[in-house]
């Protein structure tokens, strides 16, 4: 745990982080409005007269990453300690809140609540936290070949084609049951894939709502700078990093952002556009997992002082959830 407070830092140092990140956002609006305001209003402007599904996309798609993410977590957590469906997801939204804030103290709580409510060790915690990020890489590198191999064929075509190893490693996590090992490593698989599907297809709708689409296939390069920016803990949740790595990206890309564009600014315009979507998701979301992972923190500690049972030998401690947990 000591390893974990280190990890964190000091108030002073996480205040800076969070500064820093807001620093950096800023001086991007600034430079978007000063240097390039013709690509910037003309993206908003594109934004605004949008289709109604497409700005509904931008909502849907934080929340279905929420619920893959937190599937994926279950499914590889929990036979290391007894963990709720319900539960995790909202651990993972109180996790995905928390960090915003620099040094991710939402992982590093996340990791210190299964230790303290489920009894799961630190070090397997990291281990499975450096496995999501493997079974990403693989996720991104699988769902590039696809959008590659099926260049042409049309986006909603890419992304059903590109889907399909997420649906057969579902069904077969099914066959084999989810609480076995077997089940639980391929529903985690297709958890993970569906994940970075969803990430791919945000990139893809938010850059046609900013009037500069991309092929999927650079969609899914989007994604993946993306959630390299994300895991630098400087800022809070790659906040400024993240809006910044998209617009260098953009601006590389072959499509450059759209004809008579500034792929940068039109760039980093797209991904602010998704961050306040995000966020419209993540703060409710956050805020009820924030809720019930303190009710589950002072029902573990009153456990504990009571002697009645030890933490992470009971049942599920939201007990909403526990007619739809997994038997282990």
């Amino acid at each position: 745990m000591s390893a974990l407070r280190r990890w964190a830092g000091s108030r002073a140092g996480r205040a800076i982080g969070f500064a820093s990140g807001l620093v950096l956002i800023v001086a991007l609006l600034a430079w978007l409005w000063f240097a390039h305001r013709e690509g910037l209003v003309a993206a908003l402007d594109a934004s605004a007269h949008a289709p109604w599904w497409m700005l509904a996309l931008l909502v849907i798609a934080p929340a279905a990453n929420w619920a893959a993410t937190s599937t994926f977590f279950f499914a590889i957590t929990r036979r290391a300690g007894p963990v709720g469906l319900g539960e995790m997801h909202a651990v993972i939204g109180a996790a995905g809140l928390l960090n915003y804030l620099p040094m991710r103290p939402g992982m590093v709580g996340r990791i210190a609540y299964h230790k303290r409510v489920n009894g799961i060790a630190v070090r397997e915690s990291v281990r499975l936290l450096l496995l999501s990020v493997a079974l990403s890489v693989v996720a991104l590198l699988v769902l590039l070949g696809v959008a590659l191999l099926s260049d042409g064929a049309g986006e909603l075509w890419v992304y059903a084609i590109g889907s399909v190893p997420a649906v057969l490693l579902g069904l077969t996590a099914w066959m084999a049951g989810p609480a076995t090992r077997t089940g639980a490593w391929l529903l985690a698989s297709a958890a993970r894939y569906a994940d970075m599907v969803v990430w791919a297809a945000r990139y893809q709708v938010v850059f046609a709502v900013a009037g500069a689409p991309v092929s999927p296939a650079e969609a899914v390069a989007l994604a993946a700078v993306s959630q390299a920016a994300t895991m630098v803990p400087i800022s809070g949740n790659g906040l400024g990093l993240r809006e910044l790595a998209v617009g260098v990206c953009a601006a590389l890309l072959p499509s450059g952002g759209g004809e008579g564009t500034d792929a940068a600014a039109v760039g980093v315009t797209a991904d602010l556009i998704s961050r306040a979507a995000e966020l419209c998701v993540a703060v409710p979301i956050g805020l009820v997992g924030m809720w019930v992972v303190r009710r589950n923190l002072r029902t573990a500690r009153g456990r504990r002082r009571s002697g009645a049972q030890a933490p992470g030998t009971g049942p599920d401690l939201l007990s909403a959830d526990d007619g739809g947990r997994l038997s282990s």
